[in-house]
């Protein structure tokens, strides 16, 4: 038996799947009859199967990206190496993310992915290069780049999941009741504010924590693996707002093994071997997101 919030990912593999909600069985039928089932699909937040087509990316060579929107970086990564016990976990990274970039990091485990993305926001400091701002400063965590981490426990300290999302943002003194009330709405955690983070399932834990850097206002918003434990509708409400706060400038780095979730709303990928960025690439305009999505499976299995 298999318990599983991404059900189109398992179904290929089952004969028979058990759909749950609030506590009661819903339906128990094949996976053909659940997923072909338009007003299931849409009630509980799941997703289609899909073919991959094999379809061919337009790649960049370098990790620049200035053409992209003609802007300075808001971040750069320069010749950065950086591990752990003084052994490099990546090396002679470059990189560079520009204000309202959405950007997404891929690659296997082990890859260098997360560790990348502690350097990025300043919570790991390199054994070799530079991080730095566009004004040469090194980004100061919370204020400058925001992370959400893989595993959301490690992040989460209060008493209360309303204490917990305003904590950061009463600290650095620029709390806002509006904007407050306005991130729990869209994490669904309204009814949840006053119950302690570390009693919540692993999804609603990280939707906290992720909540909780949104309440910084930062500039970058860095997201390690924001699938954990989300079902498709959780995970597409966040998304989309997350979308929205891009638009209006917010730049974000997704690192994520989840290349439907990439190929929906990201516009740059990296792509990380070994320690190293392998690809950098980007979607050309004309491509639909069928054609971006069996791109971007291509790329995870090449």
């Amino acid at each position: 038996m298999i318990i599983e919030h991404r059900l189109a990912d398992v179904a290929r593999l089952a004969d028979r799947l058990v759909l749950m909600d609030a506590g009661q069985i819903v339906t128990d039928s094949s996976p053909d009859a659940i997923l072909s089932d338009p007003d299931l699909r849409e009630q509980f937040g799941l997703r289609r199967l899909t073919n991959e087509p094999q379809v061919g990316w337009e790649t960049l060579i370098g990790t620049d990206g200035a053409h992209l929107n003609g802007r300075e970086p808001l971040l750069m990564l320069e010749g950065v190496s950086a591990g752990y016990n003084h052994k490099a976990v990546i090396e002679d990274v470059n990189l560079s993310l520009y204000p309202g970039d959405f950007a997404a990091l891929v690659g296997d485990n082990g890859s260098g992915k997360s560790t990348l993305g502690l350097v990025a926001a300043g919570l790991l400091k390199p054994l070799a290069g530079q991080v730095r701002l566009r004004n040469g400063d090194k980004p100061k965590p919370g204020l400058d780049v925001a992370m959400l981490f893989q595993n959301p426990a490690d992040q989460l300290f209060t008493d209360s999941v309303d204490e917990e999302v305003a904590f950061g943002a009463r600290n650095y003194d620029h709390f806002d009741p509006g904007q407050h009330d306005q991130i729990l709405r869209e994490a669904d955690l309204l009814g949840m504010r006053e119950r302690r983070p570390l009693m919540l399932s692993v999804g609603q834990q990280q939707r906290t924590a992720l909540s909780a850097c949104l309440g910084l206002r930062p500039r970058l918003l860095i997201l390690d693996e924001p699938t954990l434990g989300q079902d498709w509708g959780h995970l597409q409400r966040l998304m989309d707002f997350l979308s929205f706060l891009n638009r209006q400038g917010t730049a974000i780095l997704l690192i994520s093994h989840d290349y439907k979730l990439v190929h929906r709303y990201a516009r740059r990928v990296f792509l990380m071997k070994n320690g190293r960025i392998h690809l950098a690439g980007r979607f050309d305009g004309s491509q639909d997101y069928t054609s971006r999505e069996g791109a971007l499976y291509e790329a995870f299995n090449a």
